[in-house]
């Protein structure tokens, strides 16, 4: 069974990361399955190809912790960084008035608790994603499908992976 779910995932990201391949991509499949682990080696893939990529990782807070923990200690280091209110004021005090507390290139994790709150949700939507990873999606309720709604209208049209555990109303 576990050599099955291992080539399922090696299947999906292959298909995630080839070219040409759709804007939005939903990973579906049982509590326990991997998802959080081949959605972790899609970014950790996607930054070492690209060192430039700028990658938005919403989560449940717990599993937001868990998603920057991934990233930074057993992939290769990626630049992830859990972000949460104490972290983002710091952010925005660092990059000065009428910037971007964004970086220009790594992994931003936040609880999407914190991400739906409208000052956090008109940072996030004012950058440029390259990849929008949702963590949960089956929890998507009214607030957090507008939010993400504003974060796909961007210019650049960043993909999108939705990872969930029961299908999305």
């Amino acid at each position: 069974m576990r050599q099955e779910i291992e080539a399922l995932q090696r299947s999906f990201i292959e298909a995630f990361l080839s070219p040409g391949s759709a804007r939005f991509h939903l990973l579906l499949a049982p509590v326990g399955a991997g998802k959080g682990y081949t959605g972790t080696q899609i970014v950790a893939q996607l930054c070492c190809d690209n060192p430039r990529a700028l990658v938005l990782v919403l989560a449940p807070r717990p599993l937001g912790a868990q998603w920057a923990d991934r990233l930074t200690s057993r992939w290769g280091g990626s630049r992830a960084v859990f972000v949460d209110r104490g972290k983002l004021v710091e952010m925005q005090d660092a990059a000065g008035p009428g910037k971007s507390p964004w970086p220009q290139a790594g992994v931003v994790v936040l609880g999407i608790d914190f991400a739906v709150r409208r000052d956090v949700s008109e940072l996030l939507a004012n950058c440029r994603w390259d990849l929008i990873v949702y963590d949960e999606a089956h929890n998507l309720g009214a607030s957090r499908r507008a939010m993400l709604r504003s974060l796909l209208a961007a210019e650049n049209h960043p993909r999108l992976l939705l990872l969930s555990s029961f299908p999305i109303p």
